[in-house]
């Protein structure tokens, strides 16, 4: 996972339009954005140094596009490249969202629908500007919610979630804050902690980072910490709405168990994995079949 940068650049910063967007972004928006779409915010991304691995890059100056109907990702042309790109893709069209938050490294990815094959975005920033980028992220969350069958259901909410700060703070507050909108509820919650296996009879390697999957009434959210990380201070979240998942699949691990959310329409590689302790599997099929032979 890449590094933040060590030289002093400039943030991220927001736009409420087009008509601001610096360089040849402005062009690359208009010629790649959809006719009558409505921009509701632009997340500009200025040049940047980053690590990849053991080299540094210079990423381009990039941005956002957030409209009514979903996000454009433009930015300019790369060291020996002639001209830009862009990458369009529809709220209606989205898999899937990852959004992993490390102190000052923040990364956005975006896995959609387009025809027969799937086209992402993604985005690498530093998260003094979240606060910029978070509403545009929800909005863009909750278009995704629209065929959702069971969002008008009966709620019955989560009467043990409050409890949840008790258990993790971090992951609490992170759901809270950053994840949970308004007039979403919080319909279950299982909670694994990291998952180890013992290696020589000495030594432990990690299977699964710390993990705690969220089913509301629009979609299913998974927070979870990074397995590379020694020192924790992450919020990795996967956002999928519940319209999405075609089924579920699991597979006996040792003494663990496997869960595979298979999307809808499924791609290879897209489908969501998650490893639990037995009793964690129990309590997600109780709520899984509760909220789904609701009447």
């Amino acid at each position: 996972m890449a590094a933040g940068n060590p030289r002093r650049t400039n943030p991220p910063y927001f736009l409420p339009g087009l008509n601001e967007i610096p360089g040849s972004l402005s062009n690359l928006a208009r010629q790649y954005l959809p006719a009558g779409e409505t921009v509701e915010g632009v997340f500009v991304i200025p040049p940047k140094m980053q690590a990849h691995g053991f080299r540094w890059r210079m990423d381009p100056l990039q941005a956002l596009v957030f409209t009514e109907n979903g996000v454009l990702h433009v930015f300019e042309a790369e060291t020996g490249e002639k001209e830009g790109s862009a990458s369009w893709i529809l709220a209606e069209g989205i898999l899937k969202v990852r959004l992993s938050l490390i102190l000052l490294y923040g990364k956005l990815e975006i896995w959609g629908v387009d025809g027969n094959k799937v086209s992402t975005i993604a985005v690498e920033y530093n998260t003094v500007s979240h606060h910029f980028l978070s509403p545009l992220l929800k909005a863009l969350l909750r278009k995704t919610w629209v065929e959702n069958p069971i969002s008008n259901m009966p709620v019955l909410p989560d009467s043990t979630f409050p409890g949840f700060v008790n258990t993790s703070f971090s992951f609490y507050n992170g759901l809270k804050g950053e994840a949970i909108q308004p007039g979403e509820s919080v319909l279950g919650h299982v909670y694994q902690p990291e998952l180890r296996e013992p290696v020589l009879k000495i030594f432990q390697r990690k299977m699964f980072p710390q993990t705690v999957l969220a089913v509301t009434n629009h979609q299913l959210i998974l927070l979870q910490q990074d397995l590379k990380s020694k020192t924790h201070h992450e919020w990795i979240f996967t956002f999928i709405s519940e319209y999405r998942i075609s089924h579920f699949s699991t597979e006996g691990i040792r003494d663990r168990q496997k869960i595979t959310f298979h999307l809808v329409p499924e791609f290879a590689g897209q489908n969501i994995e998650i490893l639990f302790e037995s009793q964690n599997l129990q309590k997600f099929l109780t709520i899984w079949n509760g909220i789904n032979n609701r009447p």
